[in-house]
C-alpha cells in the first residue's frame, strides 16, 4: 500500500531542518556577524562609484526596428543632438545686439563637440530683382544704417525658412541651433556646464538668454533625483519608525527594521557601484521599497518574538528567539523567495531600464532576507525587549492594538457579506478602468510647475516652433527621384496635411527651399511660392544652396527625402496618437 505522509509531519520535518540551520548560525554567531561586517565593508567603496543615469535611451530596446530606422535617418540626414539657445530682446535689430549675436555665434562654434551652429548670423537671404537672383547674408555688414537693418528684418520675417524657426513673428526673439556630434553627448555634464558658462558670459547683452537641450533636461532630472532621494529616504524612515513605535511600543524593536534596511541598501548600492550599474529613475524608488518590505518581514519576526516572551513569568530572550524562529522562520524564507522572484520576473523585459531595476531590486530583496535572518535574532537576543509591551496595552480599550483588533473582529462577524460584495464590485470597477490605461513618457512631468526649466520651455513655445521634432522620410528607387516635380509634390501634400491638423507647429522639407527660390525668381511674388515647374529648373534652383544647408532634408543621390516636423507635445501618448492616425490619413 502507498504510504501517506501527514502534512503536519512534513511541516515538522522542514521546520526541524530549518531550526538546525538556525542553530548552526547561533552557535557560529561571531562568524556570521563577521561575514556580514566584511561584506558591508566591501560594499561601502562601491557607493562612491555610483553614477546616476537620467537618460531615456534605456527605455528603447537596442534591437527595436524603430531604433534601427532612427539610426539610419540620423546617420544620413544629420544628428538631432541639438541645443537651442533662445534670445529675446526688444532692440534685437540694432547694431549692438546683432554684433553681440554674431559674437555669441562664434563663441558657440569654439565649444567642444560642436558640429554646427545655425543662426541669423549664418543664414543667407535670397533677393530677386528683374532677371537677377542674389544670395546675400541675412544680416548686413555691421555697423549698418537703421534703414538697412529694418530691411534685413523685413526680409527675415518674409522668409518661411526663418520665421518661427529662427525668428519669432514679432521679430524680437531669435533662436540659435547648436548641433553636437554623437560622441559629444557621451559627455553631457561637461557639455551642459560649458554651454551654461558661455551663456553666462553673454547674459548681460540680452534681455533674456537661456538654452534648452537634452543634456540640460538630464542634468535637472539628475538634480531632482538626488533631491528626491535626500527627502524620501528620511521621510520613509520617519514614517516607519513612528508606525512601529505606535504598534510595538518598543524603541529597540522599532529600530531593528531600520538597521536591516540600511545594511541591505549598502550591499545593493555598493554592488551596483562595483559593477557600474547606474541609478535610473526606477532604481531611485529602491530605498523606499526596501524599507517597506524589510519592515514587513522584520515586524513579523518581532511580533513572534514578543509572543515568545508572553508567559506568566516571561521567557528569557534566547528562548523567545528560538520560539520566533520555530514559528516564523519558514514563512519568512518563503516571503523572501517569492518577493525576489516577483521582482526578478522583470528581467525578461526588453527595456534595459526595467532590466536594471529588476536586477537591483532582486539583489536588494535577497540581501535583505539574508541580513534579516542572520542579524535580527542576534539583535533581539542582545537588545530586544525583556517583556511584551503589547501584552499590557491590549487590556486598555483605548490602545491602538485593541482598537484594531476590535474593528477587524466586529467587521468580520457582522459585515462579512457586505465587505465581500463591496470588494467584488470595486474589483470589477477597477478592472474596467484598467482597460483605459495607456503608456506615456513625458520627461517634463517629473518637475514641479515652478521650475525654471518648465518656464523656459513655455517661453520658447509661446515665441517659436516647439523644441520637439520628429522626422518623416520618403524613399524612392528612382534615380534623382526628388528632383522630379511629381515626387516633390508628395512632400508638399504631406506638409499641407500636417499644417491643416493644427497640432504641430511647423514642418520643413526640400520643397520649402525650392518654393522660396521660385518666389524670389518672380521678384518676391507670394503667388509664386510653389515648386519649380520642371526637373531642369529644380536642378538650377538647388545651386543657390550649400550642401550643408540641404543635408537635413535630402540625400546626396536625391532618392530619400526628409520632412522635419517641430512641435511642443511632450506627452508621447498624445504624440503617437496624432502620428499614427494623422500620418496614416496623410498617406
Amino acid at each position: 500500500m502507498p504510504m501517506s505522509v501527514n502534512p503536519e509531519a512534513q511541516h515538522q520535518i522542514a521546520n526541524g531542518r530549518l531550526m538546525r540551520l538556525f542553530d548552526v548560525m547561533q552557535r557560529h554567531r561571531r562568524s556570521s556577524m563577521l561575514v556580514l561586517l566584511l561584506v558591508t565593508l566591501l560594499a561601502i567603496p562601491g557607493l562612491f562609484k555610483l553614477t546616476i543615469d537620467t537618460g531615456f535611451s534605456g527605455m528603447i530596446p537596442e534591437r527595436d526596428p524603430a531604433m534601427q530606422i532612427y539610426k539610419q535617418i540620423t546617420a544620413e540626414f544629420g544628428s538631432d543632438n541639438k541645443a537651442l539657445v533662445f534670445i529675446r530682446d526688444r532692440a534685437l535689430w540694432s547694431n549692438d545686439k546683432l554684433r553681440a549675436l554674431q559674437a555669441l555665434h562664434e563663441d558657440l562654434l569654439k565649444l567642444d563637440a560642436v558640429k554646427q551652429v545655425e543662426s541669423l548670423a549664418s543664414m543667407r537671404s535670397l533677393s530677386g530683382q528683374g532677371n537677377q537672383l542674389r544670395s546675400i547674408p541675412l544680416i548686413p555688414e555691421l555697423p549698418a544704417r537703421a534703414k538697412n537693418l529694418q530691411q534685413s528684418k523685413q526680409q527675415a520675417l518674409n522668409n518661411p525658412l526663418v520665421i518661427d524657426h529662427f525668428l519669432s513673428q514679432q521679430g524680437q526673439a531669435t533662436l540659435i541651433m547648436v548641433t553636437y556630434d554623437q560622441q559629444g553627448f557621451d559627455r553631457e555634464p561637461q557639455l551642459n556646464a560649458d554651454l551654461n558658462r558661455l551663456l553666462q558670459n553673454h547674459q548681460q547683452q540680452f534681455e533674456q538668454l537661456f538654452q534648452l537641450a537634452a543634456f540640460r533636461l538630464n542634468a535637472e532630472l539628475k538634480q531632482a533625483l538626488v533631491e528626491d532621494l535626500q527627502q524620501l529616504g528620511p521621510i520613509s524612515i520617519a514614517v516607519l519608525l513612528i508606525t512601529l513605535l505606535l504598534f510595538l511600543r518598543s524603541l529597540s524593536a522599532a529600530i531593528i527594521p531600520l538597521i536591516t534596511s540600511v545594511i541591505s541598501l549598502i550591499w545593493t548600492l555598493g554592488l551596483m557601484g562595483w559593477i557600474n550599474m547606474p541609478i535610473n529613475i526606477l532604481i531611485a524608488m529602491l530605498p523606499s521599497i526596501v524599507i517597506v518590505i524589510s519592515s514587513t518581514e522584520d515586524s513579523h519576526m518581532i511580533m513572534a518574538y514578543l509572543r515568545g516572551l508572553q508567559t506568566e513569568h516571561n521567557r528569557p530572550r534566547p528562548q523567545a528567539v528560538s520560539f520566533m524562529l520555530r514559528h516564523i522562520g519558514i514563512p519568512t524564507i518563503l516571503t523572501v523567495i517569492t518577493t525576489a522572484l516577483g521582482f526578478a520576473s522583470n528581467l525578461f523585459s526588453n527595456l534595459q531600464m526595467i532590466q536594471d531595476f529588476a536586477l537591483a531590486s532582486t539583489l536588494a530583496i535577497l540581501a535583505n532576507g539574508v541580513i534579516t535572518l542572520v542579524l535580527v535574532p542576534v539583535l533581539l537576543e542582545k537588545f530586544g525587549p525583556k517583556n511584551n509591551p503589547i501584552k499590557h496595552s491590549e487590556l486598555q480599550k483605548s490602545s491602538i492594538s485593541n482598537w484594531s483588533y476590535q474593528l477587524f473582529l466586529h467587521s468580520n462577524k457582522r459585515w462579512s457579506f457586505q465587505i465581500l460584495s463591496v470588494t467584488t464590485l470595486l474589483c470589477g470597477f477597477f478592472i474596467y478602468q484598467a482597460a483605459s490605461l495607456f503608456v506615456t513618457n513625458d520627461p517634463l512631468s517629473y518637475f514641479r510647475s515652478d521650475r525654471a526649466l518648465l518656464q523656459d520651455v513655455k517661453t520658447l513655445n509661446s515665441e517659436m516652433a516647439g523644441m520637439k521634432t520628429f522626422f518623416i522620410m520618403l524613399k524612392s528607387d528612382q534615380d534623382k527621384a526628388f528632383q522630379q516635380p511629381k515626387n516633390l509634390q508628395q512632400l508638399v501634400n504631406i506638409q499641407t496635411f500636417i499644417n491643416s491638423q493644427n497640432v504641430f507647429d511647423s514642418s520643413l522639407s526640400l520643397a520649402d527651399y525650392l518654393a522660396l527660390v521660385n518666389r524670389e525668381f518672380y521678384a518676391g511674388n507670394d503667388n509664386a511660392y510653389r515648386l519649380p515647374h520642371s526637373e531642369k529648373q529644380t536642378a538650377q534652383f538647388l545651386l543657390f544652396f550649400h550642401r550643408n544647408e540641404l543635408e537635413p532634408y535630402i540625400s546626396h543621390d536625391f532618392q530619400r527625402a526628409n520632412i522635419i516636423v517641430r512641435h511642443n507635445i511632450t506627452d508621447s501618448s498624445t504624440l503617437n496618437k496624432h502620428i499614427n492616425g494623422d500620418m496614416a490619413a496623410a498617406m
